[in-house]
């Protein structure tokens, strides 16, 4: 898996410190996997309006998600 936000992530735990990323992707159900030291969960993707692309996108119970990982 290569991504621009899993470099960040990986630089952000050299660092010491601890992540999570969040995504709303094509799966059946919640996927928790971890690559390295960084964590990340996935949500399936729905199409609210596919015409507009990326923002036309929804993954219930992501937002919940991130929100009770906080800090």
């Amino acid at each position: 898996m290569r991504s621009v936000a899993l470099a960040q992530a990986r630089a952000l735990v050299a660092d010491g410190h601890e992540v999570t990323i969040f995504a709303s992707s094509p799966v059946a159900d919640v996927v928790e996997k971890e690559v390295g030291r960084v964590k990340i969960k996935l949500y399936p993707v729905r199409w609210l309006r596919p015409s507009l692309g990326f923002a036309g996108a929804n993954a219930r119970g992501l937002t919940r998600a991130i929100l009770a990982e906080r800090d």
